[in-house]
């Protein structure tokens, strides 16, 4: 097994960089240790999955004091499968993917223009349908049919947080993710087993080998 193949990088001074495809433990001691360099910041700072074990609060004030570090000159490289914190927190993104560099870039760069599958999967979660890769935000949902449209049957809908979540069931027999908005959800009167109609906008293609491998 590789763990790392070719991997060369120019890292700012002065900016957070995150990795993403990479595995480690974390620590809930983190935010007391990044406090602790306040008085003598590094120069560089290399950190294993910061915001593994830690809370929403945690999470917040991690990112922020990663954040002053970097503001205040030092690098600082964090390792980690937090998607969603790395490309809230990092100034610039790299993917790896069983252990190869396939993308690096600034984190708009890496969420709107994936160089490939595995990019992509690693900056999001991503939904197989029709001949496209998309985001679950990038599927459009109709109660009644539409031009382009894929049948499918609601398996559940989860209205917690800010957006509401649909996984619905292909004809294919694929699962694919959704979101839509709490007010959509609302006029949609979206429930488990309803039928509905779902059409991608935007999206990306890939090679099929790539997509075969990672969809499967």
């Amino acid at each position: 097994m590789t763990s790392l193949e070719g991997l060369r990088l120019d890292l700012p001074r002065g900016a957070i960089t995150a990795v993403l495809g990479a595995s480690g433990e974390g620590t809930l001691t983190l935010l007391r240790l990044v406090a602790g360099l306040d008085a003598v910041p590094p120069d560089a700072l290399v950190i294993d999955e910061p915001f593994a074990g830690a809370d929403a609060r945690s999470r917040i004030e991690i990112a922020a004091a990663l954040r002053d570090l970097a503001d205040r000159g030092a690098t600082v490289v964090l390792a980690t499968s937090d998607e969603a914190r790395a490309l809230e927190v990092a100034d610039h993104v790299v993917v790896l993917d069983e252990g190869r560099l396939v993308q690096a870039g600034t984190a708009a760069e890496v969420y709107d223009a994936p160089a490939s599958l595995a990019a992509m999967r690693a900056s999001g979660v991503v939904t197989h349908i029709g001949d496209r890769f998309v985001r679950p935000n990038d599927i459009d949902v109709h109660v009644e049919p539409v031009e382009s449209g894929f049948e499918a049957q609601l398996a559940w809908v989860s209205r917690a947080g800010s957006e509401v979540r649909v996984e619905a069931d292909l004809a294919d027999g694929r699962r694919v993710s959704v979101t839509v908005s709490r007010q959509e959800a609302l006029e949609l009167e979206l429930e488990p087993d309803q039928i509905v109609w779902l059409r991608p906008h935007g999206g990306h293609r890939f090679d099929p080998p790539e997509a075969e491998r990672i969809s499967a």
